[in-house]
Formats: C-alpha cells, sequence, structure tokens
C-alpha cells in the first residue's frame, strides 16, 4: 500500500471516530427533539446539527486534519460546508424515504436516519477537500 494511500486511509479512520461521536451525540439529539420535544422534521434536524456542528468543528479540526487555520477563517468555511451538506442531505432523504414507504409510520425517522447517512459522506467531503483543504 502506498504512503498517500494509507495517510488518507488513516485521516478516514480518525474522520470515521469523531464522526462516531459526533453522529452517536447528534442522533440522540435529533430523535429525541423529534420522538419526545415534537420538533417536527425540519426542527429537529436542524437543532440537532447546530449543537453537534460546534463539538465536529473542534475536534476535526484537531483530531482529523490537524488543521492549524485561524478560526476566522475556518470557521466559517466549515459552517457553510455544514449548512449545505445538511440542506442536500435532508432534502434528498425525505422525498426518497416518502416515496418508498409512503404509507408507514416511521417514515419521517427512516427519512432522519437516511439524511444522517448522506451528511456523514457529504460532510467529509466537504471538510477534506474545502474546509480544511492544504491548511
Amino acid at each position: 500500500m502506498n504512503v498517500q494511500l494509507k495517510s488518507l486511509l488513516h485521516e478516514f479512520s480518525r474522520f470515521a471516530s469523531v464522526g462516531l461521536l459526533v453522529t452517536a451525540l447528534g442522533s440522540a439529539l435529533i430523535f429525541f427533539s423529534y420522538n419526545i420535544l415534537h420538533l417536527g422534521y425540519w426542527g429537529a434536524s436542524a437543532s440537532s446539527y447546530a449543537m453537534a456542528s460546534v463539538v465536529s468543528y473542534y475536534l476535526n479540526k484537531r483530531i482529523t486534519f490537524n488543521a492549524n487555520g485561524a478560526w476566522k477563517t475556518l470557521a466559517p468555511k466549515f459552517f457553510l460546508n455544514i449548512v449545505c451538506c445538511y440542506l442536500v442531505a435532508y432534502r434528498v432523504a425525505q422525498p426518497v424515504i416518502q416515496y418508498f414507504l409512503a404509507k408507514s409510520p416511521l417514515q419521517e425517522n427512516v427519512a432522519l436516519l437516511l439524511g444522517i447517512v448522506l451528511f456523514t459522506l457529504l460532510n467529509y467531503l466537504g471538510q477534506k477537500f474545502f474546509v480544511f483543504r492544504a491548511v
């Protein structure tokens, strides 16, 4: 295995480790907000991502990408990435699941789960190639 691929796999494993922690936190918040607080699909997903993204920024900046860039430079890019990934993931997830599970009472819960998966994939790519690129 070449050095560049090994480095990429090591970086992705750090991202996945941070991601598991942040995803667990965000997922707990999203399902609590949706099922207990009854914030609805968009309220539950947006509020949980807002809270989990702050944790994600600090952990990914330091642990995953070891970025030393200035907060005022990196944070706006990070949060722009989060917003774009969030909007794409959840705009795609909801109609896809509505189509496949039109009559299921679990429809929005499954859409939230698909949104989490899509968001995670898009977020890694955005952080790797946009936010923390060559920092």
